[in-house]
């Protein structure tokens, strides 16, 4: 047990204290101009949320928040992968529907307006639910994404596709519902591409391979792909995924996931992407992070920097695949981005030690040293204290 207690301090962890009394699941009635009628959104709060105040969120949007089997596999797969530090933390905000068959969907001709009311959700988003979101959490992260599934689908590249595309930064449509004759999906992504006014979103799509639905489905988001694959210049971080053997229902839960990480791997220097960067080898690491962010900054506008537990982790895994140089890389790269973080610097310093760098450091361990004593007073005593004995015991044997 003591080695337990002593191993959580060193990495500077302290015991989290129980979950405030704050509800983690937050149901708002909005009285809606858009639609005419009161409509409710659920806010959904990551389980550390309260006890975690440093951390800034993104916000994502699920259609079918009525629906409770959805939002819950949306909401508990979302809440896994943050606490598992896969996917960028985020809050989940369910949209509850009424008619979800006239909501999700748009006019097909001046004439039959009242046939879909995609457009009022849309204005329902930008003048009700946004306004609401952004008052209540302020320190969030400028980046929006909407989840939809079948025709909530349809209303998510609607939306991407129309003139509504500026609502969100990151689209995921889930086997939409794009029926031959009962959208105007392709022609709208036609038109907007042609535009040549390049789509500086994200956008991920999904199908499965049985059943009718997800022949037509799949079809149309296969016919979405070489319709960008034509045209080069879209703008468009553009990801697809047909799961052989699953249908409209099943391809739901590993659509959920397999979003989320690759639009977190869109933005983020994940293990994954890290791990590859350093096997290609044909640029320097450092060099290779920092183009990476520096583009997605320019082009998207947005970026998501892992925090330094998880950039620790990144180190060890690329020491234990033996490319310890590109480890060390990682380790300044990652001090550079958090300066006077003591726990890269003393995991910095170890690693240095591994090489038998041992004038590095040494010099690693002082710095450690001095940042501990700097920021003594804003820890807890115990990790100080802990981390103080296990580098001067560190330093001792460095000869």
């Amino acid at each position: 047990m003591r080695l337990v207690i002593a191993f959580f301090l060193l990495m500077g962890l302290t015991p989290v204290r129980a979950q405030d009394t704050q509800p983690l699941s937050i149901e708002h009635t909005i009285t809606s101009q858009a639609f005419g009628d009161e409509r409710k959104v659920t806010v959904y709060l990551p389980p550390n949320y309260y006890n975690r105040p440093e951390v800034r969120y993104t916000v994502t949007y699920v259609l079918d928040g009525h629906y409770a089997p959805f939002i819950d596999l949306v909401v508990k797969t979302l809440e896994y992968n943050v606490n598992a530090r896969k996917i960028t933390p985020t809050i989940v905000v369910g949209i509850h529907a009424r008619r979800r068959g006239q909501e999700f969907t748009m006019p097909m001709s001046p004439e039959a307006e009242r046939e879909g009311r995609a457009d009022a959700l849309q204005q329902h988003f930008r003048d009700e639910v946004f306004p609401l979101i952004d008052s209540l959490y302020p320190d969030r992260q400028e980046y929006r994404s909407i989840i939809g599934h079948s025709s909530g689908g349809l209303f998510v590249l609607h939306t991407l596709f129309g003139k509504a595309a500026d609502l969100f930064d990151g689209y995921v449509a889930i086997s939409p519902a794009l029926r031959p004759g009962n959208n105007n999906i392709l022609p709208d992504a036609t038109d907007r591409l042609a535009q040549g006014k390049p789509l500086h979103k994200f956008l991920y799509c999904s199908a499965g391979t049985v059943g009718e639905r997800e022949e037509l489905f799949g079809g149309a988001v296969k016919r979405i792909d070489a319709l960008l694959q034509s045209q080069p210049d879209h703008g468009l971080y553009w990801e697809k995924t047909i799961f052989e053997g699953l249908d409209h229902w099943s391809v739901v839960g590993p659509s959920v996931l397999d979003g989320a990480l690759r639009q977190t791997r869109a933005f983020r220097a994940d293990m994954k992407n890290i791990v590859d960067f350093a096997r290609d080898g044909s640029t320097p690491l450092k060099e290779r992070l920092d183009a990476f962010y520096a583009k997605n900054k320019s082009k998207y506008g947005f970026a998501d920097l892992p925090s330094d537990r998880y950039l620790r982790s990144v180190s060890r895994e690329l020491e234990r695949l033996e490319h310890t140089e590109q480890a060390v890389a990682l380790m300044e790269w990652s001090l550079g981005q958090y300066p006077d973080n003591f726990r890269l610097t003393k995991e910095h310093a170890m690693l240095l030690a591994s090489m038998g760098k041992i004038g590095a450091a040494r010099k690693g361990f002082g710095t450690c040293l001095s940042l501990l004593k700097r920021q003594k007073e804003d820890m807890d005593q115990e990790v100080y204290a802990a981390n103080v004995q296990d580098i001067e015991e560190r330093l001792a044997k460095l000869k």
